[in-house]
C-alpha cells in the first residue's frame, strides 16, 4: 500500500529491515508457541508470519503515508492517489490539477481513517473465509488425519503401485553410498 508514495529511500530500507526481521523471528520463535501451545493452528507454510505481520506493518505506514501526504509535496500526484481528496469546490480548476472529477475534499487524516477502514474490513473478510474454509475441512466428508500420523508427512496422501520402488531405490542407493564412503 505504500509502495508507490513518495518515500525515501532509507525509509524503505527500514520498513522492510524490520518486516523481514519480524517474518524471521516470528516463524523461528513466535510460531511454534502460537501453533502447539495458544491457538493450535497448523500453519504449515508459516503464512501468519510471511504475509500477516508484514501487512499489518503496511497498513499501519499506509494510514501514517496517508495521514502525512500533502500538495506540498505530491503536488498534483496526491488526487492520482488518493482520489477522494479532489477539492470539491467548483470554484478550483480541475484541468489544472490534472483530474477529470470532483472528489469528496478528504482531508489527510480521514484518508488515513479511510485506509485503516478498509484494512479491517479486508482482515474480517480473511477471517471470516479462513475460519469458514477450516469449518468446512472439519467435515466428515473429508479424510481425517489420525493423530499418530505427522502433520509433515503427506506419504499417506500419495498412492503408488506396489512395483514403485523409486523411495527404496533412491534410500538404499543413499545408504550404500555412506558405507562406501565409510570403508576408504
Amino acid at each position: 500500500s505504500v509502495a508507490d508514495l513518495n518515500v525515501q529511500i532509507y525509509i524503505a530500507l527500514i520498513v522492510g529491515s524490520i518486516a523481514g526481521l519480524l517474518s524471521t523471528v516470528g516463524y523461528q520463535y513466535i510460531e511454534p508457541i502460537v501453533s502447539k501451545k495458544l491457538l493450535k493452528l497448523h500453519d504449515t507454510c508459516g503464512v501468519l508470519h510471511l504475509h500477516v505481520i508484514p501487512s499489518l506493518i503496511a497498513v499501519i505506514l499506509g494510514a501514517i503515508f496517508a495521514a502525512c501526504a500533502s500538495v506540498n509535496e505530491y503536488k498534483n500526484d496526491l488526487y492520482q492517489y488518493y482520489p477522494a481528496r479532489v477539492p470539491s469546490d467548483a470554484a478550483t480548476d480541475l484541468a489544472a490539477l490534472g483530474v477529470t472529477r470532483v472528489g469528496t475534499d478528504r482531508s489527510a487524516a480521514e484518508q488515513a481513517g479511510f485506509q485503516l477502514a478498509a484494512a479491517g474490513v479486508t482482515i474480517g473478510l480473511a477471517l471470516l473465509g479462513g475460519a469458514l474454509t477450516g469449518l468446512l475441512l472439519r467435515v466428515r466428508l473429508f479424510e481425517q488425519l489420525s493423530e499418530e500420523v505427522e502433520m509433515f508427512d503427506d506419504e499417506a496422501q500419495w498412492i503408488t503401485p506396489d512395483d514403485y520402488a523409486l523411495k527404496l531405490t533412491f534410500a538404499t542407493s543413499q545408504s550404500n553410498e555412506k558405507k562406501d564412503d565409510t570403508k576408504v
